[in-house]
């Protein structure tokens, strides 16, 4: 726990719980005994070699988490998202970057990759904060406005990206911030969306280019640089 602390920062465990049980489980293994003694635990290393015992036969307990298996639950969280089970979704990103620190990688390239896939979830896990915190922002019209603007924000896949900035444009459009709503349907065109969505993005622009005035005051300015 300290080099988790110490390399990563960590500072609350708790949630780690489960993975640090099921790894020790993992890399031991029971053996019965005779005469009704206790089974002997014995660990299980994953470079152990049967040439060499002792100090020498193998020092690196089995794994349990391999990269792949992060990137397969990463592809299953996307589809969560695409369908709307946000918080199903918070729960397999959670999960991705609480399985990350125990993973045992081979390579420079498989570190990579798992740095890659957490600074993902990373991302997608703050995003869907901001949008859960908008549905709980009900009855606050200008809150949910600028949530929903600021939910468009991050680095998230093209689709769902696309998703975000129709909900801010039209959230914008309906409290009378046209300018706002104009600035986020050029961001949408320029995804280049299947043409339902452009050509709405393009009736709603054209719309707010008529009245090119935001009626009310927000907590958010798409020109002023700020980090999520």
């Amino acid at each position: 726990m300290r080099m988790l602390n110490r390399q990563l920062g960590i500072m609350d465990f708790g949630p780690l719980k489960q993975h640090f049980l099921d790894l020790a489980a993992a890399a031991h293994a029971s053996f019965p005994t005779y005469g009704g003694f206790a089974r002997l635990s014995v660990p299980i290393e994953s470079d152990w070699e049967a040439e060499k015992t002792g100090s020498t036969g193998g020092s690196t307990p089995l794994g349990l988490y391999k990269v792949e298996s992060l990137q397969q639950q990463l592809k299953v969280a996307y589809k969560l998202v695409t369908g709307g089970k946000f918080t199903d979704a918070i729960e397999m990103f959670t999960k991705i970057v609480h399985m990350s620190p125990f993973l045992i990688v081979q390579s420079h390239k498989e570190e990579d990759e798992v740095k890659e896939v957490v600074t993902v979830a990373s991302e997608y896990l703050n995003a869907l904060l901001v949008e859960m915190e908008r549905r709980q922002a009900a009855g606050n019209a200008n809150r949910q406005a600028e949530l929903a603007a600021y939910f468009t924000h991050f680095n998230l896949q093209p689709i769902h990206l696309s998703l975000t900035l129709r909900q801010a444009m039209s959230t914008m459009f309906k409290l009378k911030n046209f300018n706002t709503a104009a600035t986020l349907c050029h961001r949408l065109l320029e995804l280049n969306p299947p043409l339902k969505i452009a050509q709405q993005a393009r009736q709603v622009l054209a719309a707010c280019e008529k009245q090119s005035s935001d009626a009310v005051e927000l907590n958010y300015d798409p020109r002023n640089p700020f980090v999520m």
